[in-house]
């Protein structure tokens, strides 16, 4: 898969005429509880040549391919990427906090690593994490059922919005990471390894019940986290003058 992932990212670069500055896995499997059958999810950021950007009508700026075998493959334009970088995009840190990287100018990627936290917003990403958390623990059904896949869509977020409170700083990628900064009680804790060893071997769709220990749990974070970060303020420190320097750069100007 590895090959084929490689293959693809040339081929993108050959068929649309851009070069590739960045491209990882994101998803369940750069989070750490990938199931057997689960899709490999490569996102990147790529450069057109010049011309491109002084255009009077603007040009797309997305790339999406779906390739045989599960392969999904999506890139945004280093305009875009930038331009979302600003906002503190949650998203977009997380690719380039992607401990699976297939891609990279590792220039590019240590100075983009390096700005995170000064253009990081945690009002913003608590928000875009315990919403997240919040939409997939409703898709459970009236008897506490719910896909594998989908509960863990539900730990992370949640525990990557207690990272964000406690921390103020962007959350680790991982499962693993997050669990192990959290104060989780042992129940919790015991329950969470029963759960991962079972989603090891589990296809995505199987449907699992909840225990009643994680619906506690989900159920008072959601609650509590809520409460808290209407106490959490920050003073924004964005500068698009730095970013406009990172495009100008690697336009050659």
């Amino acid at each position: 898969m590895l090959n084929e992932i490689k293959a693809g990212l040339k081929m993108i670069e050959a068929e649309e005429d851009l070069t590739i500055l960045f491209a990882c896995e994101s998803g369940s499997r750069a989070w750490g509880f990938g199931s057997p059958d689960s899709d490999y999810d490569v996102r990147f950021i790529y450069l057109r040549p010049l011309s491109f950007y002084l255009q009077l009508q603007p040009g797309r700026d997305v790339i999406e391919r779906q390739l045989a075998g599960d392969l999904d493959m999506a890139g945004w334009d280093l305009q875009k990427a930038l331009r979302l970088f600003a906002q503190s995009n949650a998203c977009l840190f997380e690719w380039l906090k992607s401990p699976i990287i297939y891609r990279q100018q590792p220039e590019f990627l240590a100075e983009m690593r390096g700005l995170i936290d000064v253009h990081l917003n945690p009002i913003s990403t608590f928000y875009h994490y315990w919403s997240t958390a919040q939409k997939m623990w409703q898709e459970r059904n009236s008897a506490g059922e719910i896909k594998i896949k989908k509960l863990f869509y539900v730990m992370r977020p949640l525990l990557a919005a207690r990272w964000v409170i406690s921390k103020r700083e962007m959350p680790p990628i991982t499962f693993a990471e997050l669990r192990a900064g959290a104060d989780l009680t042992e129940a919790v804790s015991d329950c969470l390894d029963d759960i991962e060893a079972r989603k090891a071997l589990a296809k995505e769709a199987q449907i699992i019940q909840v225990p009643q220990v994680l619906t506690d749990w989900i159920d008072g974070d959601l609650v509590r986290l809520k409460a808290e970060v209407e106490h959490l303020s920050f003073e924004k420190r964005t500068t698009m003058k730095k970013l406009d320097g990172v495009f100008l750069r690697y336009l050659g100007l």
